[in-house]
């Protein structure tokens, strides 16, 4: 049951509760009786117009019919199965699946960026992606690494039949990805005492006169 449901209910409780107490006391002081409260609602001689009463019975039964159907109304859990699992039944959400394919993308060169959304269905599940790609980069050959990277994290890691891939470039980005250079360290840097030794350098003979 939702919050809005709960409200309603309460408050519906309660005023069950305070007119049960109230038709109690009234059987002892006869107070009022019901046909009359009746009589005022429906009757059009006791000033209350019949078309206003029945459109406020048709709210009310309008009303009770839509929270009887959100009080049934159950979203689905977003899952896919995990055709691996033999024994029992194992799932998995589809934000994990999503977010294994996101990270996995990022770690390829000159692609970010990346917007996945997984659609289940009875034998698997329906990949769909879009992502920014470097100009500087075969694009045939780059989309079909980050669709075989994707399959490949579904289906062996996850254990996901992937009926489908869609790719989709959203947009090509000047440049190429970062990549890190090699920098040479301090040891490469400073050059061995062997490479800096030659014959100019070389200590002449004590004694020897030039």
């Amino acid at each position: 049951m939702n919050i809005f449901n709960k409200v309603v209910v309460i408050i519906l409780l309660l005023f069950t509760a305070c007119l049960s107490l109230l038709a109690i006391v009234n059987e002892f002081i006869g107070y009022f009786k019901w046909s009359d409260i009746a009589l005022t609602v429906f009757n059009p001689d006791m000033g209350i117009n019949p078309f206003i009463s029945s459109l406020i019975l048709l709210f009310i039964f309008a009303l009770s019919l839509f929270l009887l159907l959100m009080e049934f109304y159950r979203r689905r859990s977003r899952i896919a199965t995990v055709y691996k699992v033999k024994n029992g039944n194992a799932m998995i959400s589809l934000d994990s699946v999503a977010q294994q394919i996101k990270c996995s993308g990022q770690t390829l060169e000159g692609v970010d960026n990346i917007k996945v959304k997984i659609t289940p269905k009875s034998r698997g599940a329906i990949i769909d992606m879009a992502v920014d790609l470097s100009q500087n980069i075969n694009i045939p050959e780059k989309m079909q690494q980050v669709i075989d990277t994707a399959q490949d994290i579904t289906q062996n890691k996850l254990g996901i039949k992937v009926l489908k891939t869609n790719l989709t470039i959203a947009n090509l980005v000047q440049g190429q990805a970062a990549q890190v250079e090699e920098k040479p360290t301090a040891a490469e840097e400073l050059p061995s005492m062997e490479t800096k030794v030659g014959p100019e350098s070389q200590p002449e003979p004590a004694g020897q006169d030039k």
